[in-house]
């Protein structure tokens, strides 16, 4: 392996050395070899000394411990790390089918473009290990409308250089949908190029972090609040625009909080409220209140 590899691949894991072991072997099966694993550990509590020790002999491999410090800090402190001209994530749950980096090579190699967001498709699996591809669309228009309306972007299928990630990292005050967030803010400024293939496969486990209920929903809220105030999205996203997708997660809330019976965060209401002024969201929030109170009486 030359002393910069192509690509660096970034795994954070926590608590789950045998998933991480299959994302690495996924890594080490790949038809282009030219690359780094770097596995990220989050502070955990189980033991990965057999793991280490199954690939500290292994040249391309790398393991670093931090404290606990959640995701976002985990892919950061992978980035700072990486010696890679090409940055790509992995998950510890999920895995790359053997075509992954060798379909990205081939996608940057045509087009020329070292300032880009590069993207392969993805194969969603469940626990009865029953697989759905993600539909392959194509780029038509904006670049940031095509992310926020239609298309799906997992972080696994993500390849970026490395000098855009030096600049624009995960946003580590959130915890969930941080990847969407980082995903807006880079296309505000590059464009997107993709590689129509499967080349990932996304473990899509009962107990998925990102599930829907009302916990979840007010943290989906909380992130969008923050991307959607982003100075650099506001430059791309008229008011309009962004009033028109917080509404879709303001209403997700609500539900939410009217099927759970939740305690909604007033003071996030009252930052979007004052933040997003509109006949949109007041009308959804009139309308949350009306229920709340017919469910009281």
């Amino acid at each position: 392996m030359s002393s910069s590899p192509f690509f660096s691949v970034i795994i954070p894991t926590y608590n789950r050395p045998k998933l991480a072991e299959r994302a690495i072997e996924s890594v080490l099966q790949q038809e282009c070899q030219d690359f780094e694993i770097l596995l990220i550990d989050d502070g955990s509590l189980e033991d990965y000394t057999k793991l280490i020790q199954k690939y500290q002999s292994e040249n391309k491999f790398t393991y670093h411990k931090q404290k606990n410090a959640y995701l976002p800090a985990a892919r950061n402190k992978g980035i700072e790390l990486a010696r890679g001209k090409w940055i790509c994530f992995l998950d510890d749950d999920d895995y790359y089918l053997n075509n992954h980096l060798h379909v990205l090579k081939e996608c940057i190699e045509q087009n020329l473009q070292k300032f880009g967001m590069y993207r392969t498709f993805t194969v969603f699996e469940n626990e009865k290990l029953e697989r759905v591809l993600q539909p392959i669309t194509k780029i038509s228009g904006n670049t940031l409308e095509y992310v926020l309306n239609i298309s799906t972007i997992t972080v696994n299928n993500v390849c970026l250089s490395s000098e855009v990630l030096k600049d624009l990292k995960f946003n580590t005050d959130l915890k969930i949908a941080e990847d969407y967030n980082l995903w807006l803010r880079i296309l505000c400024q590059y464009p997107l190029f993709e590689s129509y293939h499967h080349t990932t496969v996304y473990f899509k486990s009962e107990d998925t972090m990102s599930g829907y209920n009302f916990l979840n929903a007010g943290r989906y809220l909380q992130s969008y609040y923050i991307t959607f105030s982003n100075k650099d999205v506001i430059d791309c996203l008229n008011f309009v625009e962004r009033v028109a997708h917080l509404n879709k997660y303001l209403m997700r809330y609500f539900d939410c909080a009217l099927k759970e019976n939740g305690t909604i965060n007033k003071k996030l209401i009252g930052l979007i409220l004052f933040k997003f002024p509109s006949i949109k969201i007041m009308t959804l929030c009139l309308k949350y209140f009306y229920k709340k109170t017919l469910r009281i009486k």
